[in-house]
């Protein structure tokens, strides 16, 4: 749903953990083609909205965002920052009424000598 993942990209980059990182560097699905570091992305990986007469508007999406840096500790300090800004959070994103859980996918993935990825899986229930 591209409403709620714009509302979760606006919601990190108003929030100084991040934005103090990456300024507005937050893609949703691709990255540019020249991309500056550090970055994030944020991937759907479910989406699915509930459309039976007793749950309008409600739905569970399961977003991975990856954090990119060439240096694995501001990768590692960007996921923590992520996990601080989204895990546990309850209420309004946006236009959406959220409850996210959200954990760090363990290691680091290097897919080029010079670049570092780390991930985070957020689980969310949305009403919207």
């Amino acid at each position: 749903m591209d409403d709620l993942r714009v509302s979760l990209r606006l919601h990190a980059i108003s929030r100084e953990e991040i934005s103090g990182s990456i300024g507005s560097r937050f893609h949703i699905d691709r990255l540019p083609e020249t991309v500056t570091m550090p970055c994030i992305r944020l991937r759907t990986v479910n989406d699915t909205p509930m459309t039976n007469r007793s749950a309008k508007g409600l739905g569970r999406a399961v977003y991975q965002l990856e954090a990119y840096s060439e240096d694995t500790m501001e990768a590692t300090q960007i996921v923590l920052a992520l996990l601080d800004v989204y895990d546990g959070y309850q209420g309004a994103i946006g236009s959406f009424d959220v409850r996210i859980l959200a954990r760090d996918i363990p290691g680091d993935w290097q897919p080029d000598p010079r670049l570092f990825m780390r991930m985070v899986e957020m689980d969310i229930g949305y009403v919207g």
